[in-house]
């Protein structure tokens, strides 16, 4: 039977969360001929959370009701002594970026107009860890808990043009390569990135674009460890609600980035001062995208007859329940 363990008092969470945030920066200008724009900027973030909260040790309380503590009574408050406890949990990130730009022309010039350009460069240096007390660390506790570490250096560089091809049509370029250094299997990626813009009369612009983007996956789902919980489901074998399912969710060193492609082409008018009318069409498709099923989904998925693809993620009990097993949760590459 399932019973609410009321006499422990409300589940209360109390939430400690510092931050320090500091960027400091330098711009300016150069040159006499061609003028060139440079800025170059140093961030620093730092966060420190603590979490408190009343949690139950789960072995001790199991073996009281072994011994003869009896559920269907109140539970005495020598027995809430003896299993009670303050789970906490203690987690810091750092993040520290570094980053400069150029822009200007390039000297070179067609039909009397100039080719622009800009640069960039960025690296960041990021790492996280989340401890939790002993006890949840070793999934002895009612509420479960959430642990995990890890740290990554990243850099990047891009390059971008203007090119005038014509007095009324504008060519702009740009690529960036990125690379990635931490204990997973993400490397480095190259983006480019093309436009054009067309500007038959003076109140009337027509654009159209077509570039390629990546997101690496974020630290948490890479190097988070194993987070206990417990949820209620619909279990479609018996299409019943069952309630107190033990859930693990986990991370995947194996999440590859994320990868995008994306189209645009638009017209911008102008036809008197301070009114423009604007209508693009966007197409944005998305590859590996990087998210976790929720346990209903793969349950579902595996199906009343068991023989899906998520069925390798679910444990029943000798009876076949999975009140007394588990369901396994990780962040994958799924779309």
């Amino acid at each position: 039977f399932i019973r609410r363990l009321i006499e422990y008092g409300p589940r209360t969470t109390d939430v400690q969360n510092n931050g320090i945030q500091a960027l400091a920066g330098l711009k300016g200008t150069f040159g006499t001929r061609n003028i060139f724009e440079w800025d170059v900027a140093i961030a620093r973030n730092e966060t420190d959370l603590t979490v408190l909260r009343p949690n139950i040790i789960s072995s001790t309380f199991n073996e009281l009701v072994s011994n003869g503590l009896d559920l269907f009574q109140p539970i005495p408050q020598s027995a809430i002594a003896q299993t009670q406890f303050l789970a906490t949990r203690n987690a810091e990130s750092t993040n520290t970026t570094v980053d400069a730009t150029i822009s200007g022309d390039t000297g070179m010039e067609i039909q009397g107009r100039p080719i622009a350009f800009a640069a960039h460069a960025d690296f960041t240096s990021e790492e996280f860890s989340n401890v939790p007390d002993p006890i949840s660390q070793n999934g002895d506790a009612f509420d479960g808990g959430s642990a995990g570490s890890g740290e990554r250096d990243h850099w990047g560089v891009g390059v971008e043009v203007a090119v005038p091809l014509h007095d009324t049509v504008m060519l702009s370029g740009a690529v960036r390569f990125d690379e990635y250094s931490d204990a997973s299997i993400v490397s480095n990626a190259t983006s480019p990135k093309i436009g054009i813009e067309w500007r038959p009369i003076r109140d009337l612009l027509i654009r159209g674009s077509f570039g390629e983007s990546f997101r690496a996956p974020d630290m948490q789902r890479l190097f988070g460890a194993t987070t206990n919980a417990f949820l209620t489901v619909v279990d479609p074998v018996t299409g019943l609600q069952v309630q107190s399912v033990s859930i693990r969710s986990g991370s995947n060193r194996a999440l590859v980035p994320e990868e995008g492609t994306n189209y645009s082409v638009g017209v911008v008018y102008e036809p008197f001062e301070n009114f423009t009318f604007s209508l693009d069409w966007i197409s944005i498709e998305l590859e590996q995208i990087v998210t976790t099923l929720s346990v209903q989904n793969i349950l579902d998925l595996c199906g009343p007859n068991q023989d899906g693809p998520t069925c390798g993620q679910i444990t029943r009990d000798a009876q076949g329940t999975l009140q007394g097993g588990f369901i396994s949760q990780q962040a994958a590459n799924l779309a």
